[in-house]
């Protein structure tokens, strides 16, 4: 089934369901309209069986090898985006992100990040993100459920084209 909704290419995969890829995008118009730092994107995938799979979509300040080690990088439209496989297999085809490539990453989204890391590798600054994420299910590839919550659990509402928080 994830192939239907990923495809792996050598360079750097695509999302081949519009629902998702959709889903993504959108997410991403929300943090950039109320974010000024840098970003990226980062979405952790879970097989709850074979047929249903949850994505949660959220995003992340900063970026270190260790903490992007499980990822794969995909494309959507010109963003990258980190697809982190922890609890469920990577796609064939698919390889997790190498140690050059997270560098490049934080050298290219995260430039006052980078020059920290040049001075001293092993220091890191974490930053966390309390921002809602979007928690996405499909069932058998389509899309059957998006809430939109706090890492605490609680809940936003998208009303027309605005968003209220609990």
């Amino acid at each position: 089934m994830l192939f239907s909704l990923m495809s792996c290419e050598e360079k750097c995969p695509r999302i081949e369901n519009k629902d998702l890829e959709r889903c993504i995008l959108e997410y991403d118009s929300i943090v950039k309209s109320k974010n000024d730092s840098p970003y990226i994107l980062e979405v952790y995938v879970k097989n709850l069986n074979d047929s249903v799979k949850r994505f949660e979509v959220s995003y992340t300040m900063n970026i270190y090898y260790d903490f992007c080690s499980n990822a794969v990088l995909y494309k959507v439209k010109d963003k990258d985006v980190l697809f982190n496989f922890t609890d469920s297999i990577i796609p064939d085809g698919c390889h997790r992100i190498s140690e050059d490539k997270c560098i490049d990453l934080m050298k290219k989204n995260f430039p006052e990040l980078y020059k920290s890391y040049l001075k001293n590798p092993t220091y890191r600054i974490i930053c966390l993100n309390d921002d809602a994420s979007f928690i996405l299910t499909f069932y058998k590839d389509k899309l059957v459920g998006k809430t939109y919550q706090f890492v605490d659990g609680s809940p936003f509402y998208k009303i027309g084209n605005k968003y209220f928080f609990e």
